[in-house]
């Protein structure tokens, strides 16, 4: 009778702590798809000559200074946290219109009109926006640069390895492989992880994180680090899943943050810019790394280097 109680007692613990682990993961899935507080809707600030992009399925923001010639566009592509957050940095985006640029902040999940979450974003939602772009009499056709932080800063750098529109690529803190979209609870996660991205209704190869109870508190903290460390462990899905820089038709400046707590941002741009040497890379390509953290990008060191760059090799 004891041990029958003993068992009773032992799996009732098992399961509220099961319960227990879902409604924590859940919240950091809400937290980590949400964070940033990103708005559906942008409003910007009188001096800058902002607006709303939703023709044709899209979800953008768009600054342009002159309308009576044609300039050339820089793309702005957010992280994990989805919608148009780089709206609201609006000295950054002033610094860009100064070089004679025209800004897009593009959204590509978590706003009005496309996917809530990071899961299977069809390549073809960007086509369009190349499309809608080349038809603006104020845009210089075909020839865009892409800024991107994060898991913004691979997209940049997957879409440059196929689209020949993208002339120049500035990814922050990106990764050098394909990692899972955003898991959308507990439950979903156990049931599998998915690609973030999508082609022509197939999901994009991508390197697994290695679940485990040893690593749910990263999950919990956002520390995941030595998960995405585990991760690249992985031989086989890193070799179908690394992005193919060296397709890409021009300069590539990787910035990098060496007390990155959320992923290894300098050993992955030191495995991109490896990988452009190796294929005698055509293009002007460079790694710099500065000594912050995941999110951090200071106005002086870091976008003064990225509006030095563009000025220099995209003009």
């Amino acid at each position: 009778m004891k041990r029958k109680r003993l068992f009773i007692m032992i799996i009732f613990s098992i399961v509220l702590l099961i319960i227990l682990a879902s409604l924590i993961f859940d919240t950091f899935c809400r937290s980590w798809i949400r964070s940033g507080l990103t708005p559906n809707t942008t409003t910007f600030k009188q001096s800058l000559p902002g607006r709303t992009i939703t023709e044709n399925g899209l979800n953008a923001d768009f600054f342009c200074a002159s309308p009576e010639r044609p300039h050339k566009v820089v793309i702005i592509l957010g992280g994990s946290e989805g919608g148009k957050h780089w709206s609201t940095n609006t000295a950054y985006i002033q610094q860009l219109l100064d070089q004679d640029y025209c800004v897009m902040v593009l959204a590509y999940f978590h706003a009005v009109g496309i996917p809530e979450y990071l899961r299977d974003i069809p390549l073809e939602y960007f086509e369009k926006v190349f499309q809608w772009l080349a038809a603006q009499d104020q845009i210089v056709p075909d020839e865009y640069a892409l800024i991107g932080h994060s898991r913004g800063g691979d997209l940049a750098l997957l879409l440059a390895s196929r689209y020949p529109q993208i002339k120049a690529v500035v990814a922050l803190a990106p990764s050098s492989v394909l990692f899972p979209g955003s898991p959308q609870g507990f439950f979903d996660i156990l049931a599998g992880q998915h690609s973030a991205w999508s082609y022509q209704g197939k999901p994009l190869p991508f390197v697994p994180w290695p679940i485990s109870l040893k690593n749910a508190p990263s999950l919990v903290t956002f520390r995941q680090r030595h998960m995405f460390e585990q991760a690249l462990c992985n031989d086989q899905a890193v070799r179908d899943a690394t992005i193919p820089v060296e397709n890409m038709r021009g300069p590539i400046l990787c910035i990098s943050a060496t007390q990155d707590e959320i992923w290894p941002s300098t050993l992955m741009c030191d495995q991109i810019i490896h990988r452009l040497a190796q294929n005698r890379f055509p293009f002007y390509f460079e790694h710099v790394s500065h000594g912050y953290t995941h999110g951090w990008c200071g106005l002086e060191e870091c976008w003064g280097k990225v509006v030095g760059f563009l000025g220099e090799y995209y003009k």
